[in-house]
């Protein structure tokens, strides 16, 4: 992009300015630490995330639960739930590297 700036017949001055996209890829993969989704009343489960990006970089973790549900952990790649009752849970955590470069993947158990 080019810029000019004055009036005509008056000394002007030019800028020029470039724009430049980054391509940001993110993998990632969630999953409980026995790899089981099933689980017994009133058992914790704990959740991991695996992320890697190109460009590489250093990753921020979000997990969220349903409500009612204690989750431990949100802000890390390890998560444990707890207070879990019989039924069916989703928990989804969110990973990013950078400010443009963000992925989500859920963990479901029973």
């Amino acid at each position: 992009i080019r810029l000019t700036t004055g009036a005509p017949g008056e000394n002007n001055h030019t800028y020029d300015f470039g724009i430049a996209k980054v391509i940001c890829s993110l993998t990632l993969t969630a999953q409980t630490t026995t790899g089981s989704t099933s689980f017994c009343q009133g058992q914790s489960v704990t959740m991991f995330a695996s992320a890697s990006a190109t460009p590489a970089g250093s990753y921020t973790y979000t997990w969220s639960a349903p409500s009612g549900v204690t989750l431990t952990g949100a802000n890390t790649a390890t998560a444990t739930a707890s207070s879990l009752t019989a039924g069916s849970y989703s928990f989804t955590v969110t990973v990013s590297s950078g400010p443009t470069c963000q992925t989500t993947a859920t963990v479901s158990v029973t």
